[in-house]
Formats: structure tokens, C-alpha cells, sequence
């Protein structure tokens, strides 16, 4: 999403601020991103930005932690959440609590049914981001291979 797609009159509206001091903020936000060559996928900066608030604030709230912001500003940041389409990084969420949040699955992808895992590894990848999770995929052939590859990977630290 560019910022320019953004709603910005119903931002200003929401949080009762100025329409350019809203576009301003989000167009300080984009050059920001393009000047650091980042994707342009709304953060909490972002959402700081719009709202008025702090990034300490706005991750207190993505948390859920009581009492980071009033119940009146929880509730214009749940709605400018769906407004801007944001979703919670995974790697940041990792970073902070330790998790990679990722799953991992062994198949054996090379059987002689491919086609059958690959429809089961599609619904997994599916419910995985549903629930804010990633999905890697390892192609294991033998039982002894998929003992040895899970008894090692939670200690890697690539899958949780």
C-alpha cells in the first residue's frame, strides 16, 4: 500500500487532527521508507505517525497490554488498523519475545504423491498466516531423517 492510497480525511477525522498534518505525517513516512529503500508496508511508525501517538504506545496497544493508551485511543487504533491494512511483523514479534513464529514441516515431497502433499502444504500455509504464523517447508524422504531434522530444529532456532 503507498500512502497515497491512504484515507487520510477519515484518519484526521478519527483522531480529530488536521487533514495536512495527517498527510504530512504519512508523506514523511513514505519518504522515509523510499529513502531506506524499505518496503512500503504500514509499521507501527506509521501508525505512530497517523495518530499522534507514540511508537511505545501503539506497540503497548498491538500487545493488548491494559492501560498503554486510553479506551478512547484503543479504539480509533483498532479502526485505523483496518484503515491502513496493517499487520503485525513476525519478525519483529520474533525478535521481541524469542519466537520465530514459524512452523516448520517435514514431507517427503519426492514420494510418489506429490501432488497430494502439495495440496495438504497449501492448506497449512493458508491457516498458518491466518494465525499470524509462517510456514517452512522441508522435504525429508526417510523416517530417520524427519526424527533426526525435528529432534535438531527447535534448537536451531528456526521454527519455534
Amino acid at each position: 500500500m503507498h500512502t497515497l492510497d491512504l484515507p487520510y480525511a477519515e484518519i484526521a477525522e478519527l483522531f480529530d487532527r488536521d487533514l495536512d498534518v495527517v498527510k504530512q505525517a504519512g508523506q514523511q513516512w513514505l519518504a522515509g521508507r523510499q529513502k531506506r529503500n524499505r518496503p512500503l508496508v504500514p509499521d507501527i511508525r506509521l501508525l505512530a505517525a497517523l495518530s499522534d501517538l507514540s511508537t511505545a504506545s501503539v506497540s503497548n496497544f498491538m500487545r493488548g497490554k491494559q492501560g498503554s493508551v486510553s479506551e478512547a485511543n484503543a479504539q480509533r487504533l483498532a479502526q485505523l488498523v483496518d484503515m491502513v491494512g496493517y499487520v503485525p511483523s513476525s519478525a519483529a514479534q520474533s525478535l521481541r519475545g524469542r519466537q520465530t513464529n514459524m512452523i516448520g514441516v517435514a514431507v517427503p515431497l519426492s514420494s510418489i504423491s506429490p501432488d497430494f502433499y502439495l495440496q495438504i502444504l497449501s492448506g497449512i500455509k493458508r491457516e498458518a498466516e491466518i494465525l499470524g504464523y509462517g510456514a517452512m517447508i522441508f522435504d525429508v524422504t526417510t523416517e530417520e531423517a524427519r526424527d533426526e531434522f525435528f529432534a535438531k530444529m527447535p534448537f536451531l532456532g528456526i521454527v519455534d
